[in-house]
């Protein structure tokens, strides 16, 4: 690794951890915010859902633009995306101007961490790519660890402009680091040399792409859906599913945590869950630059769908739940490591960027669509164990499927040999 490409990460894992940070932490801040600033329940609840929607629909627009200009410029689009509404919150105070802002910031969510992801990629050796990407998750985890437990006491002490004020200073700062990046990709890099590790694209296919990349989004993605291969289709379905499953986490865990740690504190579950978090996206870095993309996955999985049934088993004390907690946010954060490493090898440079778009927006509507799902299930009448032993199952299902369906390996052949 050359000082200047170690630059370059060092850069890009500081400016990911600041506006992830920022991102989390105003996030989690929004609901109580609109409803302080005369907002009802509805308003505060459903902002969310609609801020990652417009994400979702934005990385239309926001993949193609990092395949064609390169990821350093998605990655200061994003950050000035997340750093301009940052700065005018403090001066605001109506509920639906309030709204107005936060989804603004949808711009951010859909350009940056795809965006670096893609750069990432292209200044790694393949021989790294999984220890580089499992870092990046590692910092985004730890930002959303870090940002609400530092800035949150700010609130209470100095009231919501001083809050939103220090939330601005970082996404300046974000983006600071985003604007000294060098240009990707880096002078002797992987990418530059040719071992970037992915597939040569067919002229035919390029060819086509060029001119999808000049029509209507919804065009561009049709495109892209029938040049997909079995294994990055799965690279896409999979995230959807850990979606879901995260989803029950994020929502009602609380609900679980109420009798196991009652007394002490129900928030716990989710410490452990981000603990586990942090030390599976280090270890599935590891694990895929060692073992490859389809024995490391396959075990991210069983990690994640184990964790989630142990965690139903809260009845037998808090250790069962806190444990479960950590082996299932090790399975979740791990694995989507481990998918964007197998993304950044498998799929051809010119396409990356949409692609790790794409893949994130997969991911995020299994947040979405496992939320309301769960929702409707449990006004039906399902208990939250239950639901959380069937997302469980759902991941379950997905090892087998994911052995027997995947055929490209990490190191540049295929599993039958092919490639």
């Amino acid at each position: 690794m050359t000082r200047r490409e170690g630059g370059a990460v060092v850069l890009a894992m500081a400016a990911a951890f600041l506006l992830f940070g920022l991102n989390t932490t105003e996030t989690a801040a929004m609901p109580a915010y609109i409803r302080a600033s005369g907002g009802g329940v509805f308003l505060a609840g459903a902002q969310n859902s609609a801020f990652v929607l417009l994400a979702v629909v934005l990385r239309l627009y926001l993949g193609p633009l990092a395949d064609r200009r390169g990821p350093r410029l998605a990655m200061a689009v994003g950050a000035l995306g997340f750093c301009i509404p940052a700065l005018a919150l403090p001066l605001c105070d109506d509920p639906y101007a309030v709204v107005c802002l936060h989804l603004t910031q949808a711009v951010g969510l859909a350009a940056f961490h795809p965006s670096a992801s893609a750069y990432l990629t292209a200044v790694s050796d393949p021989a790294v790519l999984g220890r580089r990407l499992g870092t990046l998750r590692f910092v985004t985890t730890a930002a959303a660890m870090v940002g609400p437990a530092a800035l949150f006491p700010l609130i209470a002490s100095a009231g919501y402009p001083v809050f939103f004020g220090a939330l601005a200073l970082a996404g300046l700062a974000g983006l600071a680091l985003t604007l000294l990046l060098p240009t990707a990709p880096l002078p002797g890099s992987a990418a530059a040399s040719g071992r970037g590790g992915a597939e040569a694209e067919p002229p035919a296919a390029t060819g086509g792409r060029r001119r999808e990349a000049q029509g209507r989004p919804v065009r561009r993605l049709g495109a892209a859906v029938r040049d997909l291969r079995r294994d990055q289709v799965l690279l896409l379905a999979l995230p959807f599913v850990l979606g879901l499953g995260y989803s029950v986490v994020l929502n009602y865990g609380q609900a679980l945590s109420r009798e196991a740690f009652a007394g002490i504190n129900e928030g716990l579950v989710f410490t452990f869950f981000s603990a586990g978090g942090l030390a599976g996206s280090l270890g599935a870095g590891r694990a895929f630059d060692r073992l490859g993309a389809r024995r490391s996955v396959a075990g991210l999985l069983v990690l994640m769908a184990g964790g989630m049934a142990a965690m139903t088993q809260g009845a037998w004390g808090p250790t069962a739940l806190g444990v479960g907690a950590a082996v299932a946010g090790a399975g979740y954060f791990g694995a989507c490591a481990a998918f964007s490493a197998t993304a950044g090898r498998l799929v051809g440079e010119r396409r990356r960027a949409s692609f790790f778009s794409t893949q994130q927006s997969a991911l995020d509507l299994g947040i979405v669509f496992g939320g309301l799902g769960t929702a409707a299930a449990l006004s039906a009448g399902l208990s939250v164990g239950a639901a959380y032993l069937a997302l469980a199952a759902t991941v379950a299902v997905c090892v087998p499927a994911w052995g027997i369906l995947f055929e490209w390996d990490s190191r540049g052949e295929d599993a039958d040999g092919g490639h």
